[in-house]
């Protein structure tokens, strides 16, 4: 099948070439030889037609001038002997086999004699006779005409030097035809040699070429199939010219084995990257697997983390004067921001929100470090602006130098009616009284950032109803789940206005669910952490 197949495509790559090469060649031999053979064949025709004219001036020339010669040796030329000499003229011994007629005419057309041969055509030797007598009395030389299957010859005769009467013959040309005939039937058999030979030359040629860019294709496709050895024997075996077509199998078999020793070359270091590729694999697999049971192990701890780090948050506390709600939602399973309250001897109650720069273990650290020293200092310093700066102290202290924290102390008083706050650069919380919210503003760096630090103090008389709610910057940069929006104060604070009566759980979870519809499902991309205030 597949030998089959490999000689049809042998055919038609030959048809191909053929048409490019053979064909055209072969019609272009055939215009040429076809107009040699026209031009041949008119040319012979031609030498033929001057030949016989010539032969029949020569003729009616000779005969015209014996007659006058004749005429010239009588003594006495009368007319009994004029008429003598003209009919002798027309001797039956005088008549060539291809004559049609021999006439004698006076110079005014009128008709002397004529002879004919048995079985002539019939011909009007008067009304040709006529017509050439007018054309002698003009030009008085031979007159020879070329008509449709016959040749007309006319001659002055001069007796006694006068012009006395006109010679008028006509002769067939079947003869001359078939000399034509002839010339023809042998140009048109040399030609179909010559064009038969040129087709045999020329098909030849196109085989000489097609067969070799038959077997550079084939080789070529065993090349593209990784078949080299019997691509290349295919070339090796066929004897090859010196020409463009031997260069181009030298130049293709060349680089076929070049090729073949690159791929071999090629094929062994593949192996040789597959065999590494593939301890590479397995040491990974093993390596991924350590892995994947370090970070089970290590979600597991940071899981136990965040359930400690809920642990330490405290509890709030249940007071007359105050109703109390804190929510912190962390980015990792550790996070940074951080709550806490204290109560001093006198019943006052400091209350502080935070957000330790980063996420996880470090921050979570870090926050635990803040915490407990808010811890200390509200317990025996009862100025916001004082437990600050002393915790900017520790911070700077312990924590390095690319870590910060933020953070806003609230203290109120033990019959909740004043308010005295202080801000290390945190995010400025709401204040809400009747319909009206605003933001409780002061200034003060953050705790890490410079141990010379200051810490402005700011208070507030408090009212019955007043609601304060601290968060830190991943609750108000929380992005929208679709468009990415930020989620601001604003729509916070109306919701605190349009809610104001309700408790300050109930707020609370009326905040987390606009979380939700804002940023979708928790984790976020920050921690976010609130506290809420309401005055009783």
């Amino acid at each position: 099948m597949g030998k089959f197949i490999s000689k049809i495509k042998d055919y038609v790559l030959g048809l191909k070439i053929r048409q490019k090469i053979f064909y055209p060649s072969f019609i272009v031999a055939l215009c040429l030889i076809f107009l040699f053979s026209a031009a041949f064949v008119y040319i012979m025709k031609r030498i033929f037609e001057q030949e016989w004219r010539h032969n029949l001036m020569t003729l009616a020339s000779t005969m015209s001038m014996l007659v006058s010669i004749q005429s010239r040796t009588d003594e006495e030329l009368g007319p009994e002997r004029e008429q003598e000499l003209l009919l002798s003229l027309l001797e039956p011994g005088k008549m060539k086999k291809q004559f049609l007629y021999l006439a004698v005419l006076e110079p005014n057309g009128k008709l002397i004699g004529v002879v004919k041969p048995p079985g002539a055509e019939d011909i009007s030797v008067e009304d040709e006779g006529r017509r050439y007598a007018k054309r002698l009395a003009q030009r008085r030389i031979v007159l020879v005409d070329s008509l449709e299957n016959r040749m007309v010859f006319a001659s002055p005769i001069y007796l006694a030097g006068v012009f006395r009467a006109v010679l008028l013959g006509s002769i067939s040309v079947l003869e001359m035809n078939m000399k034509v005939r002839k010339v023809v039937l042998l140009t048109v058999g040399v030609s179909l040699l010559i064009l038969l030979a040129s087709y045999f030359v020329l098909r030849k040629m196109a085989d000489s070429i097609a067969q070799p860019v038959g077997l550079l294709r084939d080789a070529a496709d065993d090349l593209r199939e990784r078949r080299f050895d019997s691509g290349l024997e295919k070339l090796k075996a066929r004897r090859w010219g010196r020409d463009e077509l031997g260069f181009l199998k030298e130049s293709f078999t060349f680089m076929g084995e070049n090729l073949r020793q690159v791929l071999e070359r090629l094929e062994d270091k593949i192996a040789l990257v597959n065999a590494d590729l593939r301890l590479a694999h397995e040491e990974l697999k093993k390596s991924h697997k350590i892995l994947q049971e370090k970070q089970k192990l290590l979600e597991k701890e940071l899981d136990y983390a965040r359930e400690i780090q809920i642990k330490l948050l405290p509890p709030l506390p249940s007071l007359p004067q105050f109703d109390m709600y804190a929510r912190m939602q962390t980015a990792a399973s550790v996070g940074g921001d951080f709550y806490s309250y204290r109560r001093d001897r006198e019943k006052n109650l400091t209350v502080i929100i935070g957000d330790v720069s980063g996420h996880g273990v470090p921050s979570a650290l870090i926050m635990v470090l803040m915490r407990e020293a808010f811890s200390r200092y509200a317990a025996v310093l009862a100025s916001p602006q004082e437990i600050l700066t002393r915790m900017n102290r520790v911070a700077c202290a312990e924590f390095a130098p690319e870590m910060f924290t933020t953070a806003f102390v609230a203290r109120f008083d033990s019959q909740g009616r004043k308010l005295d706050f202080a801000n290390a650069g945190h995010n400025l919380p709401l204040f809400l009284r009747g319909d009206e919210v605003y933001e409780l503003d002061t200034t003060g760096f953050a705790l890490g950032v410079s141990p010379e630090g200051h810490y402005g103090l700011a208070s507030v008389e408090l009212t019955s109803g007043d609601i304060l709610f601290l968060y830190t910057d991943g609750l108000a940069e929380l992005r929208h789940k679709s468009t990415g929006e930020f989620l601001g104060t604003e729509k916070i604070a109306a919701l605190l206005r349009q809610n104001k009566g309700s408790s300050a759980r109930e707020l609370g979870l009326l905040v987390e669910r606009l979380m939700r519809e804002h940023g979708g499902e928790p984790p976020y991309g920050d921690d976010a952490t609130f506290m809420l205030i309401k005055v009783l």
